[in-house]
């Protein structure tokens, strides 16, 4: 740049383009970055992941093609109830339902549309047995798939029969 500038006899020439030079390169690279931005910020706006008593459908973010999977392809199920402490403290069932082909999708989080979640991973727990997979208790690292502190937790916050049902979703030991 100031090798452009090094015959430039007008001294408030000289200033103008030495302070100004960067304006271009840097609006280019931000129409760039904006561009991008756009594009992310639409195809995260039309991302989901909806779940039926049969199958479930993911539209991804970054991926072309959105994902379809029956509950019948599923080979096995990890279940649990995970502590955690800490700043991320909390005490939350895990169901992680795993494919044939090597994928996998967690349904603890699913938000349901109608009923609670309990009455909606039921029906799917249903066609997972049909299935014929293998429920399995969650394996992270040293974590206690079925934590009695998460466990207990769940208690406080479910009613009895809730409790019970939740119990026999993630196939807690008695």
């Amino acid at each position: 740049m100031m090798r452009k500038l090094e015959n430039e006899p007008d001294p408030a020439l000289y200033i103008e383009r030495a302070s100004f030079t960067w304006v271009k390169p840097a609006g280019t690279f931000a129409a760039a970055a904006l561009a991008i931005a756009a594009i992310v910020t639409f195809r995260e706006l039309n991302a989901y992941t909806l779940y039926f008593a049969d199958h479930y459908e993911q539209q991804h973010t970054f991926l072309p093609s959105h994902t379809v999977r029956s509950w019948s392809d599923a080979t096995r199920v990890e279940v649990g109830c995970n502590h955690v402490t800490g700043d991320n403290a909390s005490d939350e069932p895990i169901y992680e339902v795993h494919f044939g082909d090597g994928g996998s999708i967690r349904i603890d989080s699913a938000f349901p549309l109608s009923g609670t979640w309990i009455d909606q991973v039921e029906k799917i727990d249903v066609a997972l047995v049909g299935a014929g997979a293998d429920f399995q208790p969650w394996s992270w690292m040293d974590r206690n798939a079925y934590h009695p502190r998460c466990l207990m937790a769940q208690a406080m916050m479910l009613d009895d029969e809730n409790y019970a049902r939740l119990r026999h979703l993630i196939r807690a030991p008695e």
